[in-house]
């Protein structure tokens, strides 16, 4: 069960999730996603996809490890799939969470 500390997040529309990783990941010194067990359920232009995942944040010698599900909703246009919206629900983590902020401040003085 999850602590009440620790939110899902939804990012929709998926642009938002690029603003994302641009004003935070490049604050850490290296971050590894592994993505698995992608199932799809297929509705006609739309649909919905379900993936496991274990993201790995290192700043310095101190490391934050979060995992849980992404899902995201997907619609067929006329190039292909695109994604629409992506959430995570955290269902576990590991390590010092405070490394997001100082990611994310990092990541500020960087641009």
């Amino acid at each position: 069960m999850l602590p009440p500390e620790l939110p899902n997040i939804s990012i929709a529309p998926f642009a938002n999730s690029r603003k994302y990783n641009v004003s935070l990941l490049p604050g850490f010194d290296a971050t590894q996603h592994i993505i698995t067990n992608t199932l799809v359920n297929i509705d006609g232009s739309e649909a919905e996809a379900i993936a496991y995942v274990r993201a790995t944040h290192r700043l310095g010698d101190r490391f934050w490890i979060v995992g849980g599900y992404y899902t995201y909703q997907l619609e067929q246009q006329k190039r292909g799939w695109k994604i629409r919206s992506l959430k995570l629900t955290a269902q576990y983590e590991k390590g010092d969470r405070a490394l997001l902020q100082q990611a994310g401040d990092r990541s500020s003085r960087l641009r």
